[in-house]
Formats: C-alpha cells, sequence, structure tokens
C-alpha cells in the first residue's frame, strides 16, 4: 500500500485485492480472493479480543505498526462476505516517525532498591606540625 502510495487497501471476498489511489481502485493480484484467506490475513495480526469478534462475523477494527507504516484495518461481514480497509492511521503514523525505537544494546531500567543508610566518613587524623617558617628576606643593597 505504501509503495503504491495508496489511499487505502481494500480486501473484498469474491474479487481481486485493490488499493484506492485517488480516488480510483487498482488491483494487485490477478486472482479474486476469498473470505477464508482475508480473515487468515486479518488473524496474523489481530488481538484475542479481535478474533473473537472475527469468529462471530461481527465488525472488529485492528491497529497496526510495521517498519513500513501504522494502519488501521476495519473489517465487516456483509451477508456473509468479508471486506476489509486498511488505511494509514495519520497519528499513529507520527508518533512512529517521531519516537526513536529502543536500541539493542538498551536494558530496561534496574527496580528501585530501598536506600541503605551509609555511614558518616571518618574524620581524618589532625595534621603534624606546620612546616617552619622560612627567616625574612634581607633587604637588598
Amino acid at each position: 500500500m505504501v509503495s503504491n502510495k495508496a489511499d487505502s487497501l481494500v480486501l473484498e471476498d469474491g474479487d481481486l485485492a485493490k488499493v484506492d489511489v485517488q480516488g480510483h481502485l487498482r488491483p494487485l493480484t490477478k486472482s479474486p480472493i476469498t473470505s477464508t484467506q482475508i480473515i487468515g490475513l486479518l488473524r496474523e495480526i489481530a488481538s484475542v479480543d479481535a478474533q473473537k469478534l472475527l469468529d462471530a462475523n461481527q465488525p472488529t477494527t485492528v491497529a497496526h505498526v510495521t517498519n513500513d507504516g501504522a494502519f488501521t484495518v476495519s473489517a465487516q461481514c456483509i451477508a456473509d462476505k468479508w471486506q476489509i480497509v486498511a488505511r494509514i492511521d495519520a497519528t499513529a503514523e507520527f508518533q512512529r516517525l517521531t519516537t526513536a525505537p529502543p536500541k539493542a544494546n538498551d536494558q530496561p531500567p534496574a527496580p528501585a532498591v530501598p536506600a541503605t543508610p551509609v555511614a558518616p566518613p571518618a574524620v581524618a587524623a589532625p595534621p603534624g606540625p606546620a612546616p617552619p617558617t622560612p627567616p625574612p628576606l634581607a633587604p637588598r643593597a
């Protein structure tokens, strides 16, 4: 969808997979897709709750973020035929692009440890006798 600069991806049972580019539907596949294929694809990204709605033929919406973009996928079953429309989620896409991913060597923060009282430092021994003061310099002639 992103590489085609499409506004949405449309999957309908018994029809070709299509992308909507500036209001024009363009086919992506040569053969029609089935509800089984559509639901199989959606299950890969759906939460457990969304999968339950799919099992009950109820409409659902799934948010999905990849390296290519952030998407909102809406699914509904009309007359026993599934239809899915995936669109770029502008808010999630902005967050994806502006949030730095964690680095591979980043470690989670260590759990807080209660403070342990620390004894005050020992007082140093007083210094020994001061070095002798040098005699005053004689005036120059």
